[in-house]
C-alpha cells in the first residue's frame, strides 16, 4: 500500500483468479481499516520518515511520542507505516530506521 499525500489515493494490491493487482482509490479514512492500528509508537525524540526503503528521500517526520500504524516491513526490516498529518488521521506513510520494538511482523 502507498499513500499519495498530495492527492489523498491509496495505490492498493489485491489478488485476483490471473494474478496480483494494482489500483488506486480514495483515501477515506473512515472506510480503510488498518491491522495494528496505531501500535507504532515513536519513542523520546522526532523520527524521519523517508519516500523510499534506503531511507536517503526524507519525506517527513513523526514527533515524540506520536503514534502510527505499521503497514509492513521491506526486504531489509525496515518498517513502512501510515501517520496522521494536517490532512487529517492516516494520511501519509514511509519508512522509518527506528523499530520502537515494534515486532508483530
Amino acid at each position: 500500500m502507498d499513500i499519495s499525500h498530495s492527492k489523498q489515493l491509496l495505490l492498493v494490491e489485491y489478488p485476483t483468479n490471473s494474478g496480483v493487482r494494482q489500483a488506486y482509490v480514495k483515501n477515506v479514512p473512515s472506510l480503510v481499516h488498518y491491522y495494528y492500528e496505531g501500535q507504532y509508537k515513536n519513542g523520546s525524540t522526532r523520527e524521519l520518515a523517508y519516500l523510499n526503503n534506503e531511507c536517503s528521500n526524507r519525506f517527513g517526520s513523526l514527533d515524540a511520542w506520536e503514534n502510527a500504524t505499521p503497514l509492513f516491513r521491506d526486504k531489509s526490516g525496515r518498517l513502512n507505516r501510515v501517520y496522521s498529518t494536517n490532512k487529517g488521521k492516516n494520511t501519509k506513510n514511509g519508512f522509518v530506521k527506528y523499530n520502537e520494538h515494534f515486532n508483530k511482523f
